[in-house]
Parts: structure tokens; C-alpha cells; sequence
């Protein structure tokens, strides 16, 4: 049976909520995580004759070949590769690139990490675009003067917001928050970085 969600997605979620009694979260406690399917759905994908050919090539080097005949035990429709995204592979690449580096990885959230930088502003959503990078700039630039790192400062796309959201909460959880990691041998690692004013009376440690 494939459990409906992870169980890094359930505890984030309780944390979130326990957050979210101590004041408004704008937003971030209504948690939205798209459920991994199970590894077979994505064998699927490759063996699927309509899957991009891009994306076979890079999913038989991390999952290998789908079993003949496997598509019938899977409950959702394979799409021709269409649900197996380029996000998703990047990801599970990036993985075993650090694995090869010796590197610790985890997962994380910018849409998350926006939302607890900024609990008293709506987030404009990535559909407008425009909008959306303008308000994630104002936050970056407002994180990068607080840590020092101006070099993230101004990002020139959605992504680059992205990504330097992700290292700028790190650095100040650091400075003067908690990170919480969320560990589960057969999912992952998810990292959640707090600031001083979520990390309150020392309910949360690092590493729990």
C-alpha cells in the first residue's frame, strides 16, 4: 500500500500548525506538498513509448528499466512523461551528485521559506510573474542586507529568487534562528530554517 503522504510532509505540517498558534503565518501553514509517487510510476514513464526521450535517458540512469507489465499495478495514469518533470528529475539528480561529493542534501521550500520571511505581506503567485518577482526581490534584498550577503541581493528570475531565499533563510536560521531537519531513511531530509522571531522559548531544536 502506498501511503498517501510522507511522513516528512505529516510532521512538517504539525510544525507548521504549532507555528501557526503563536501568530499568522501568511499562508505558509496551509501547506501544499505534491505527493512523490512510488518508483514504479516513474519506470512507467520511461517504458511509456510517448515519454521524451530527454527524460527517458536521464531516468534510466537514477530508477532503470520499468518490469514488463508493470503499468497495469499502477494506480495513476501514466501521462507520457508528462507528470515526470524536469523539477523532479533535477531533484533526484542533484541527490546523487551530492551522494557522489559527500555532501549532506536536503530537500527545502521557497514558496515556504517567502512566506515565513514575510508573514505580514500577501505572496504574489508565479502566475504573475511580474508581480510575483518584484515581491520576492523585496524580500531577498531586505534577508541579504540583514545576513550580508549581497550578492543574492537581486535576483534576476523566479528561480534565482528561489534559490537565494533558500540560502539566505539557512544564514540567518543560523545567525540567529534554528533549522529544523526533518529525517526519514526511506524519504529524505527536509530542512525547515526559522528566524528568531518563529524560534520562540526554545520549543524547536536543531536535528529533531
Amino acid at each position: 500500500m502506498v501511503p498517501a503522504a510522507r511522513d516528512i510532509d505529516c510532521v512538517l505540517r504539525r510544525t507548521l500548525k504549532d507555528l501557526a498558534c503563536e501568530g499568522p503565518l501568511n499562508g505558509a501553514e496551509r501547506l501544499a506538498m505534491f505527493p512523490t509517487p512510488p518508483s514504479d510510476y516513474f519506470r512507467n514513464c520511461i517504458a511509456d513509448a510517448r515519454c521524451p526521450a530527454h527524460l527517458r535517458a536521464i531516468g534510466l540512469e537514477i530508477f532503470g528499466a520499468a518490469d514488463s507489465g508493470s503499468c497495469q499495478d499502477i494506480r495513476t495514469k501514466v501521462s507520457g512523461g508528462g507528470i515526470f518533470t524536469r523539477f523532479m528529475i533535477a531533484g533526484f539528480a542533484a541527490y546523487r551528485a551530492m551522494e557522489v561529493l559527500k555532501a549532506d542534501a536536503y530537500e527545502s521550500y521557497p514558496d515556504l521559506l517567502f512566506r515565513l520571511a514575510d508573514r505580514d505581506s500577501p505572496l504574489a503567485p508565479k502566475r504573475n510573474r511580474r508581480a510575483a518577482l518584484a515581491t520576492r526581490r523585496r524580500i531577498v534584498a531586505r534577508m541579504a542586507a540583514r545576513t550580508g550577503i549581497t550578492a543574492a541581493a537581486s535576483p534576476a528570475t523566479l528561480d534565482e529568487a528561489d534559490a537565494a531565499i533558500l540560502a539566505l533563510s539557512v544564514a540567518s536560521a543560523i545567525d540567529d534562528g534554528a533549522l529544523i531537519a526533518i529525517d526519514n531513511p526511506a524519504e529524505g531530509r527536509f530542512i525547515l530554517p526559522l528566524d528568531a522571531s518563529l524560534h520562540r522559548l526554545g520549543r524547536f531544536d536543531s536535528g529533531n
